[in-house]
C-alpha cells in the first residue's frame, strides 16, 4: 500500500508546479490520486468514506454508492494498477497520468481538484487507452490484434468527407454483419435528408404513442407527451433510446428510411428489407414462437412486411419482452433477424449524413472514448451491442489540422466469445493512429 502511494507521489510530482518546492510530499491532486489508487488496489471502496474525496457538485451527478461500485469494478477487473508516469505535465489542481492494469493494458487516469481545502475531486476519469500501448504503435500490429478478437470482424479506418470515404486500413471491411443499434444512423440520415429538403423541421413535434413504444426509457412516458424531432433524434443517438428511434421511423415512414439505406451507398440494401423497428426485432427474437420465427426468416420481403403488420404492440407484450430480456444472454437469430451492414457501409452512411448538412451535429454529441488530452476537435460516436454483436461507428476530427476520419468496427460471434473490453482497447489504439498527420 505504501509502495503504491510512493509511486503516486513520483508520478504526481513530476513537476514543481504540481507539488511546489517540496517534492517530498504530493500536491493536493497527487494526494487524491494516491487515495484513489490505494482504494482501487485494496478493494476497500465499499468501506472508504467516498464522499469526503469528491465535491458536492460531482456527487450530485455521481452518487457515492455508484462511485464505490465503479471503483470496486475496476478493482475486480483490473487491479492492481501500476503508475507509469505523467501523460501531460501536471497543472495546479489537475493530473493526467498513465497506468497499467493487471493484464498489462494501458490506461489514463485524469482528475481535477477544487482550489481550496480540502481539495476534493471535481472530475475523475479512468479509461483504458490502447493508443498508449507500445505494442500497438503501428497499423499492422493493430490489425493483427483485431483479427484475434473473432473471425467475423469488419474494420475500416478511412478519411471521411461529404463525398465519401477513402480507406486507409481495413480488415474484412466488406463483410455484411449484424450491427445492432447502429441501425439508428440510417434513421438519423433519413431524418437529416428530410430536413435538408425542407419536408421536415427539427422543431416539428411528435406525440408519444403507446403502439410506437419499444423497450427503452421513453416507453414509460404517457401517451400524448410531445417531443420535437430534434429531441427524439438526440435521445436516439446519445441515449440509444429505442422508443425514440421507432417514433422517428414511423413518423418518417419505413419506405423513407429504406430509401436512405440505398441512397447511402449500402452495398447490399436488400439485407435491410424490410427495415425493422426495434420493437419488431425484440418481438421476433424474444416473444415469437419458433414457428413464427421460421416463417419470418424464410419469407420473401413482401411476406415479411405482412408478418410485421401483425406484430402486437400492447403494453402487456412490452412487459413480457422486458421479462424475457433478462434471459437474453446468448445470441439468437444473429444472422437472420436485425440490421446488417459492413464497416464500409457504416462509413458510407456517415459520409451521407455529413453531406446532408443536417443531423451530423447530433452524432457529434456522443464522444465515445474519453479524450483527456484534447487531441480531437470533433468526435461522433454510435455503438450497437447485444449478445454476439458489437458495432462501432466513429467520426473523428483530429486537433492539428481538423481533418475528418472514420473508424468502423463490427464483431459478430455466435458464441459471444469475443472480449468486449479488449475490443474497445484496440479501438483506442486505432483512434490513436489517426491522431497526427503522417
Amino acid at each position: 500500500m505504501h509502495r503504491l502511494r510512493g509511486a503516486c507521489v513520483f508520478a504526481a510530482c513530476a513537476t514543481a508546479t504540481a507539488c511546489g518546492s517540496d517534492t517530498a510530499s504530493p500536491s493536493p491532486a497527487g494526494a487524491q490520486l494516491g487515495w484513489l489508487l490505494d482504494t482501487i488496489n485494496s478493494g476497500d471502496a465499499a468501506t472508504e468514506p467516498i464522499s469526503e474525496h469528491f465535491t458536492d457538485a460531482y456527487l450530485a451527478t455521481h452518487p457515492a454508492k455508484a462511485l464505490a461500485d465503479a471503483l470496486l469494478k475496476v478493482h475486480d477487473r483490473q487491479a492492481p494498477l501500476a503508475l507509469m508516469g505523467d501523460d501531460l505535465p501536471a497543472k495546479p489542481g489537475q493530473l493526467l497520468v498513465r497506468a497499467q492494469d493487471s493484464k498489462s493494458r494501458w490506461m489514463r487516469i485524469g482528475l481535477t481538484t477544487e482550489d481550496a481545502p480540502p481539495h476534493r475531486m471535481s472530475a475523475l476519469s479512468i479509461a483504458p487507452n490502447g493508443d498508449l500501448d507500445p505494442t500497438l504503435q503501428a497499423w499492422p500490429d493493430v490489425l493483427n490484434a483485431l483479427s484475434t478478437l473473432t473471425p467475423n470482424i469488419g474494420f475500416i479506418a478511412a478519411t471521411l468527407r461529404p463525398d465519401g470515404c477513402s480507406s486507409l486500413q481495413e480488415l474484412g471491411s466488406t463483410r455484411e454483419l449484424a450491427i445492432g443499434s447502429n441501425l439508428k444512423l440510417y434513421i438519423l440520415t433519413a431524418l437529416g435528408t428530410e430536413v435538408a429538403a425542407g419536408r421536415r423541421a427539427w422543431t416539428d413535434t411528435v406525440a408519444i404513442r403507446d403502439d410506437w413504444k419499444s423497450l427503452s426509457p421513453l416507453e414509460f412516458e404517457a401517451a400524448g407527451t410531445v417531443h420535437t424531432l430534434q429531441d427524439l433524434a438526440e435521445r436516439m443517438v446519445s441515449a440509444s433510446d429505442n422508443s425514440a428511434a421507432d417514433h422517428l421511423l414511423y413518423t418518417l415512414g419505413r419506405a423513407t428510411v429504406e430509401k436512405a439505406v440505398t441512397d447511402s451507398g449500402h452495398a447490399a440494401p436488400s439485407k435491410m428489407l424490410p427495415f425493422l423497428s426495434t420493437w419488431e426485432a425484440f418481438w421476433l427474437v424474444l416473444l415469437a414462437t419458433p414457428a413464427q420465427q421460421q416463417a419470418y426468416v424464410t419469407a420473401d420481403v413482401a411476406a415479411r412486411r405482412a408478418i410485421l403488420d401483425m406484430v402486437p404492440h400492447a403494453a402487456t407484450d412490452r412487459d413480457a419482452a422486458n421479462a424475457a430480456l433478462l434471459s437474453f444472454t446468448a445470441p439468437r437469430l444473429l444472422d437472420t433477424v436485425g440490421w446488417f451492414a459492413s464497416a464500409k457501409d457504416l462509413c458510407a452512411v456517415t459520409a451521407r449524413l455529413m453531406r446532408t448538412g443536417e443531423g451530423f451535429d447530433i452524432l457529434l454529441e456522443s464522444h465515445g472514448l474519453p479524450d483527456l488530452r484534447n487531441d480531437y476537435v470533433g468526435l461522433g460516436y454510435k455503438a450497437g451491442s447485444e449478445p454476439g454483436v458489437l458495432s462501432v461507428s466513429y467520426a473523428i476530427a483530429r486537433a492539428p489540422d481538423g481533418a475528418w476520419f472514420f473508424i468502423g468496427m463490427i464483431l459478430n460471434d455466435g458464441n459471444d466469445a469475443f472480449d468486449r473490453e479488449h475490443a474497445f482497447y484496440l479501438l483506442g489504439a486505432a483512434r490513436g493512429r489517426l491522431r497526427f498527420p503522417p
